[in-house]
């Protein structure tokens, strides 16, 4: 089982975290650093004041445009092959794939509202 560490001195940023087994730098032991839960997702930083993981908005905002453009890359054939659907259905399709692109250009995590899948999207591969 992995633990994760995370080293309490001033040269280290809040949100270093060390996984015990790793020999990649010497400078890291368990005598030196404090134990902390697992890493809930790569956007969360470790903060020392309240002893919990926190978003850091500026990675979730990194993580959320990485997952707007995969679901645009998904979805872009509906887009591109439309004539096999309803014209109703490509209607929603545009509207979500145009909502979707907005979301890349938000600066703050307040501003993100993930649009509705409409069902004629949700089972393409």
């Amino acid at each position: 089982m992995m633990k994760y560490y995370l080293r309490p001195d001033s040269n280290t940023p809040p949100a270093y975290v060390y996984i015990e087994g790793d020999t990649s730098d010497s400078l890291w032991n368990s005598d030196t650093c404090i134990e902390v839960p697992k890493k809930p997702e790569r956007y969360y930083d470790y903060d020392l004041e309240t002893s919990q993981w926190v978003v850091t908005d500026s990675k979730y905002l990194g993580f959320i445009k990485a997952q707007v453009k995969l679901e645009l890359e998904r979805t872009k054939d509906i887009i591109l092959f439309g004539d096999e659907i309803a014209e109703e259905e490509l209607s929603e399709a545009k509207t979500y794939r145009n909502d979707l692109k907005t979301l890349l250009t938000k600066t703050t995590v307040a501003d993100i509202q993930f649009p509705l899948c409409p069902d004629c999207l949700k089972e393409t591969t």
